[in-house]
């Protein structure tokens, strides 16, 4: 089928003949667009909040055996671990365990209680 037999699916001529006034069409998509509009602020929200906060810890190589406070992440955001972590033989470790953190560690800083 050559292109131009095909419909898109957001082809506004495949919609039945509408009765609603062109006001009506018109106000739909001024809420489309705001909703739109709505969603790329939040996601810009939230990548400068996400930066903005990795802006306050290092992504260096840790020291070791020190208490540190790390800024952990995963698909909801960012967050703390509540407790003091440590860097040892280059994995994280609960500074009081023997076993080591299963979180996607994104950045450090000296343990601010």
């Amino acid at each position: 089928m050559s292109m131009e037999g095909r419909r898109l699916a957001f082809d506004p001529s495949n919609d039945p003949p509408s009765r609603e006034s062109g006001s009506q069409q018109r106000l739909e998509l001024k809420s489309f667009n705001n909703a739109y509009d709505a969603l790329v602020t939040t996601e810009a929200l939230q990548m400068a909040t996400r930066e903005y906060r990795l802006a306050e810890f290092s992504q260096e190589r840790p020291p070791s055996s020190k208490p540190l406070q790390v800024l952990c992440e995963d698909k909801s955001g960012t967050y703390l671990l509540p407790f003091q972590c440590e860097w040892r033989e280059g994995v994280w470790y609960a500074a009081d365990k023997k076993t080591p953190v299963e979180a996607q560690v994104v950045g450090w800083r000296m343990w601010q209680p």
